[in-house]
């Protein structure tokens, strides 16, 4: 689901990462430079589209629903489907409501999910079939090397206590720390 951030790519990093927000997503991709960070696994749920919250992966992209995703925003949406595709085979297709699979927007789920008409946009909304044919194209061939930023969160159950694990490693299998005593998997793990 492409959701608009409303703000930029560090602010949305910094608001998902804040205890007290209760917002979260799967990804968050910057404006002009490519930024991808990913902020939950995806196998996990995000809290950024209501009901649809436990069905859908989901990307904040910096900037307003009044403008429209820069050629970096398109790529890095387009590189997202693409493994989306390889790896949890999500189908190649455009999704406008709920009920349908495929790469959707925030506003297809009206009030149950939020009541965002125009998140992300209605230039953003008609990129999807760009993206698409990027991300097809992308998974039909070999996907680019770039790094992206994890951060997961854990919770280590004897002491109630919920760790962030902050870390910068190259695109490949995504893996989730489960305790922050397996510092193997995580560079720093966060109080």
């Amino acid at each position: 689901v492409l959701h608009i951030a409303e703000g930029s790519y560090q602010g949305t990093i910094s608001w998902m990462r804040n205890p007290v927000s209760d917002v979260s997503s799967h990804f968050v991709f910057g404006l002009a430079a490519g930024e991808r960070a990913q902020m939950l696994d995806t196998s996990l749920t995000a809290w950024t589209q209501g009901a649809g919250n436990g069905h859908w992966v989901s990307v904040e992209n910096a900037g307003f629903h009044t403008s429209q995703f820069t050629p970096a925003q398109v790529e890095a949406n387009a590189a997202l489907y693409a493994w989306l595709l390889l790896t949890h085979g999500v189908p190649p297709l455009l999704a406008d409501n709920p009920s349908q699979r495929g790469l959707g927007w925030h506003g297809m789920g009206g009030a149950a999910w939020g009541n965002h008409p125009d998140c992300p946009g209605p230039a953003n909304v008609a990129l999807r079939q760009t993206i698409l044919n990027r991300a097809i194209e992308i998974a039909g061939g070999q996907p680019e090397e770039d790094d992206v930023q994890q951060y997961f969160l854990a919770h280590d159950p004897p002491t109630d206590t919920y760790w962030l694990c902050d870390w910068m490693f190259a695109r490949g299998p995504l893996v989730r720390g489960e305790h922050p005593s397996n510092i193997g998997t995580c560079g720093h793990w966060l109080n």
